[in-house]
């Protein structure tokens, strides 16, 4: 099916139609076998000497693989005490495109921070056809907008930026070794003050108009995670999960895994590596066992350009959610991503329908005891739980009316994604 037969883009503000070359959009591609899954482990080996001039590549199970002569990697553990080490630049073409290799050791061209790079919201960045787009995903607070810094010579504001009642979403373009990227930071869920909801619509738009208007792939998602969180708690999982459904199994192949803040003093490194453990064989085994390659980042420039290179060398892909809404025609709640929050919304409903229906018999029973203190307290406690079902039912109305129709969303969440869609699509000059 060709986005030519369904996409026809209104420019409300602008004096000529754009013409978009129509172009097809692949399925999802289909995983690797397991037996092809390769990364380069950073703790696994630890203490164990590497065979001179051979590289060690691993599963997730720990299993060996001599690759090419290209210079030895030598067990690792604290990045710090590894820093002469082999570098990213000297991973194998044989299995480059499946293997990431954390190490802290960089080239000089690589601590020189790059030119001056283009910051701006996502509809006003100049795409062109061959730029390489890679998603910086991952919960707020985790090191997006740092990371994107180092790697491109930015300064995007550090932190979760909130803008007109809406998440925005910002991008930075800039070279590297003679390649256009463009960065592209999203906004976490699980967000204080914007919904599920709003935060996926805004990605999907963010995710359809790179598609259907610069016909243009994604090369690689950069998920974050912190080294320091001492647990992987309920808002981790679901930032984790709502990440894997927008790719799906097929672009997780495209998917780095990368724990941040590897360079935090307050705690040992023992306690990271051991944290960083449980996240490979637990919390992160799916998705690794899926194609996904895992690594760190140690706060510096030359490893934040080293691991942007290695992302180059995957071949650009289709994320699921794309698929989903361009192809399919699917609603949002339809799509994998959509009903992940739809079961979360229902869960949490039916949580705070219990908790009032709780906090009216114990009032009943402060009414019968003359308890007036205990009373104005569970008169709270009600009212904060009926505005809360209240809000989860208007998520769920913005979540089940949401459709996207070629060119706008339809019936979702009023004027606050309208304005966003807007700006993407409305603006004079912006495709």
């Amino acid at each position: 099916m060709h986005i030519s037969n369904f996409l026809k883009l209104k420019r409300k503000t602008r004096s000529e139609t754009a013409r978009i070359e129509d172009a097809a959009l692949p399925e999802p591609t289909a995983p690797h076998n397991d037996e092809d899954i390769m990364r380069i482990s950073s703790t696994e080996y630890e203490g164990t000497a590497a065979a001179p001039g051979s590289r060690v590549a691993t599963t997730r199970k720990g299993k060996e693989a001599e690759t090419s002569h290209n210079g030895a990697v030598e067990p690792r553990g604290d990045l710090a005490e590894s820093s002469t080490q082999g570098s990213l630049e000297s991973i194998t073409s044989e299995f480059a495109p499946r293997m990431v290799e954390a190490d802290s050791s960089v080239i000089e061209e690589s601590q020189r921070a790059p030119g001056p790079p283009l910051i701006a919201e996502i509809g006003e960045v100049p795409l062109q056809a061959g730029d390489r787009i890679i998603m910086v995903m991952g919960g707020t607070g985790v090191g997006k907008s740092t990371f994107i810094n180092l790697a491109s010579g930015g300064n995007l504001a550090v932190g979760h930026r909130l803008k007109s009642h809406t998440a925005t979403i910002q991008g930075a373009l800039f070279e590297i070794d003679g390649a256009r990227v463009c960065l592209i930071d999203t906004p976490g869920f699980n967000d204080l003050t914007h919904s599920d909801t709003e935060i996926l619509a805004t990605i999907v738009n963010c995710l359809v108009f790179l598609h259907a208007t610069r016909n243009l792939q994604i090369t690689a998602i950069l998920y974050l995670h912190r080294i320091t969180d001492n647990r992987v708690g309920g808002a981790t999982r679901n930032n984790l999960e709502l990440c894997s459904k927008l790719c799906g199994d097929g672009a997780l192949r495209n998917m780095i895994m990368c724990t941040t803040m590897w360079n935090t003093l307050s705690i040992d490194t023992k306690a990271k590596q051991q944290r960083e453990h449980e996240l490979k064989e637990e919390f992160w085994a799916p998705m690794l066992d899926k194609g996904a390659v895992a690594t760190r980042h140690d706060g510096t420039v030359g490893l934040a350009r080293d691991i942007i290179r290695a992302a180059l060398r995957f071949k650009p892909t289709t994320l699921s959610i794309q698929h989903e809404i361009l192809v399919e025609e699917k609603k949002l709640e339809a799509t994998a991503a959509g009903a992940h929050i739809r079961r979360a919304l229902t869960a949490l409903e039916e949580r705070y329908r219990t908790d009032l229906e709780e906090a009216k018999i114990e009032w009943a029973k402060a009414v019968e005891e003359k308890d007036a203190v205990l009373q104005r307290a569970l008169e709270s406690d009600r009212r904060q739980y009926t505005e809360q079902i209240q809000r989860i039912q208007r998520d769920t109305d913005a979540l089940m009316q949401a459709q996207w129709q070629g060119d706008e969303w339809i019936d979702l969440v009023g004027d606050t994604i309208w304005d966003f869609i807007k700006r993407l699509f409305g603006r004079p000059g912006s495709l």
